[in-house]
């Protein structure tokens, strides 16, 4: 994993700013309490305090932008990071951008801009497992991203296969999540995916490396 390069990181240094920018604008004309949390019907039923709620997910954004280049350099296997270093820093800037979008829906759902903020926060969520999904077959073994379990980070070839059969799975997932989140009125194609995802891989990789241990 390279150092700090500003023309490498431009694209999400100019997410993190309108971000920010974003907000600023719209700070004084917020209340004191902003929305946090939608029920399934996308009715309001939690709220956070204008100072916090206001900046949360542009923070994690921030930490996001961060952790990626921290993280790289304690992990274990940190060379693995140079053969994929490209997919890396895609994923990063992904992540970042799907944080900002969504510390940007409360702001712009308070001003009048959006009405339905929990079905845009599942189609948000869908497109996120879509491409994670994509570029998982191209992780290489690591202990900060990907799919993660004893079996993954112990074998190369357990962890190569179950990225590829995981990035379909989340693909799918994804694609189910979607579909829900456009045509109809409920969660359950999305969290059956997101379940049917994590829980598949992770059981593929344990028979997978059972089955090349012997």
């Amino acid at each position: 994993m390279s150092n700090f390069n500003i023309k490498r990181d431009l694209y999400a240094i100019i997410i993190l700013l309108l971000g920010l920018g974003v907000v600023v604008w719209a700070y004084p004309q917020l209340p004191e309490q902003i929305p946090s949390h939608w029920n399934m019907k996308g009715e309001v039923d939690g709220y956070t305090a204008k100072p916090l709620g206001a900046f949360i997910n542009l923070l994690i954004a921030t930490a996001v932008y961060l952790g990626f280049y921290f993280l790289a350099k304690i992990d274990p296997l940190k060379d693995n990071y140079q053969r994929f270093n490209g997919d890396y820093l895609l994923i990063r800037d992904i992540m970042i951008t799907f944080f900002v979008i969504l510390n940007t829906m409360p702001v712009l759902f308070v001003l009048g801009y959006i009405e339905d903020v929990s079905r845009s926060i599942f189609i948000l969520f869908s497109v996120l497992m879509i491409f994670m999904g994509n570029y998982m077959p191209t992780f290489k073994r690591n202990w900060f991203l990907g799919i993660k379990t004893p079996w993954t980070v112990s074998s190369e070839e357990v962890w190569n296969r179950t990225h590829r059969l995981g990035g379909k799975l989340f693909m799918v997932g994804g694609l189910l999540g979607l579909i829900e989140a456009i045509f109809m009125d409920s969660t359950y194609l999305f969290l059956v995916g997101v379940i049917g995802a994590s829980l598949g891989s992770t059981v593929y990789s344990y028979f997978l490396y059972k089955k090349i241990d012997k």
